[in-house]
């Protein structure tokens, strides 16, 4: 076998080649003629894939296969398809030449690929549907994916501008060569009425698109990713006159943002319009995210080969549209909760507490009062038991009390466990007594002191100099010293 380096492509002795696709551009397989396709994770493939790989076998009457789990629900194209197959008789499937084979990951002990003890444990770390769809092979009827009642969700329409007294919120999320830049807005009762979305343009064209958008609809606000390249492009936002709020992408916080929006979604707080290219893509892209669990972590992402751009852009937009609403729905809680005690007769008409509750009385804490510290008489516990506590400075018991019934050791002679500084002769262990300039001095380690009656030593003095200072006696100047012959 012969591997060629480009295009992805291996080579048999015999002329034969296997050619290998991005599933992420559908368009790169037009134009290509193949007897045999495979399709691997199609579940997890833009929806173009499947006419795409049609094309390719046509001209050689040749054959598609179509490899997926089941774990996205009915709703996927891919499962679908398989739904529909299902539903041919033997003699349907023989004439259109489609057929399917389901391979269940466990459920039959002779064909387990996992062990069972393994897929028990799964089937308590995620949802049973989720399980049955991953391990059984068994199609869910229920909305198994992550963003559910997307139906209900895509009944908006598209506007071409701003509604009179009606305000807009702008969420922008940033990408140039690979990723996506998508600019959403979305209005105070949570419809998303606008989007665009674009790629591989310069920076100054798509700041210059975004702000375009955000002027159209007069937004009061863009929240705007601020991971990575993210600062100097708000810069450029600013000088557009937007006011931008930048929200930085990290693990925690995007998992925190996009629970935000699958809760709207849930809720079906949120209307999107239900055509346009954007809008469909945005569809595709929330359908096929999907929920990993990463050790004892949940993560929400794209498959390998789609974008999360458009999910992350309405993201932030319902995060901004939320968090503007906030203080909205808080002041409407209370003006209601308000009305009801003063139709309950708990408050006058002017909103006062009718019989309001009594203050708090500060209570005054006791003061607690310490014993006394015991005072332990160390002296007289030695002159009945005669022994000493231990020095404080070496731990050593070899001690005992000096005249000022002080704790002297033995081993280290510390008094109190302080030691007590070492005269020449034991200052290192190793004494070399010398007379230099009238002083003893360690010929070891230097130590040095003035001889008994003799109170300093001036360096810079003959001995006689020093003699005659001191009144001592004519024969410490006979000698030579360190600093030259006596006078």
């Amino acid at each position: 076998m012969v591997r060629e380096a480009m295009p992805l492509r291996i080579t048999s002795m015999n002329g034969g080649a296997i050619d290998f696709y991005s599933a992420d551009n559908p368009q790169s397989l037009y134009g290509g003629n193949y007897s045999k396709v495979v399709v691997d994770e199609a579940s997890r493939c833009p929806e173009e894939i499947f006419a795409a790989s049609l094309t390719v076998i046509s001209a050689t009457n040749g054959r598609v296969r179509f490899c997926f789990n089941l774990e996205l629900g009915s709703r996927n194209w891919a499962i679908r398809n398989l739904l529909r197959v299902q539903a041919l008789s033997p003699e349907e499937r023989s004439a259109s030449g489609e057929d399917f084979m389901t391979w269940p990951t466990g459920g039959d002990p002779e064909d387990n690929l996992v062990d069972p003890a393994l897929i028990e444990m799964l089937r308590s770390k995620m949802p049973e549907n989720l399980w049955r769809s991953l391990y059984l092979a068994q199609i869910s009827t229920e909305d198994t994916s992550l963003f559910r009642n997307l139906d209900a969700v895509f009944q908006g329409k598209e506007i071409e501008g701003p509604a009179d007294g009606e305000s807009y919120i702008c969420g922008i999320d940033l990408g140039r060569k690979q990723d996506w830049t998508v600019c959403s807005i979305i209005n105070q009762a949570g419809e998303v009425v606008a989007a665009e979305r674009f790629s591989q343009i310069s920076w100054t064209l798509q700041t210059s698109r975004c702000a375009a958008l955000y002027m159209q609809f007069k937004c009061r606000e863009a929240h705007v990713d601020a991971s990575g390249i993210g600062d100097p492009i708000i810069e450029e936002f600013e000088k557009h006159g937007m006011v931008v709020k930048p929200f930085v992408f990290s693990q925690p916080s995007r998992k925190v943002l996009l629970e935000e929006l699958i809760v709207a979604c849930d809720s079906r707080e949120i209307r999107l319009p239900a055509s346009g290219e954007t809008f469909r893509i945005m569809r595709q892209e929330l359908e096929a995210m999907e929920c990993v669990l990463d050790g004892s972590t949940i993560r929400y992402m794209a498959p390998a080969n789609m974008h999360d751009d458009c999910v992350m852009s309405l993201a932030l937009c319902v995060h901004g549209w939320r968090q503007s609403r906030g203080l909205v729905l808080g002041l409407l809680d209370l003006l209601k909760r308000t009305a009801k005690e003063i139709r309950e007769g708990l408050r006058d008409f002017a909103g006062n507490l009718l019989h309001p509750a009594p203050k708090p009385v500060l209570a005054r804490r006791p003061v607690e009062t310490k014993p006394a510290p015991v005072v332990v008489d160390n002296f007289a516990i030695w002159l009945k038991t005669n022994r000493a506590p231990a020095c404080p400075a070496c731990a050593s018991t070899a001690t005992t009390f000096n005249e000022l019934r002080k704790i002297r050791c033995n081993q280290c002679q510390a008094v109190d466990g302080v030691s007590v500084p070492k005269p020449v002769g034991q200052c290192c262990g190793t004494f070399l007594p010398q007379v230099v300039s009238g002083s003893v001095r360690c010929g070891n380690c230097g130590a040095q002191s003035p001889p008994r009656g003799v109170v300093t030593v001036t360096v810079g003095m003959s001995r006689a100099q020093h003699a005659a200072s001191q009144g001592l006696d004519r024969k410490f100047s006979q000698s030579f010293g360190r600093f030259g012959a006596g006078r």
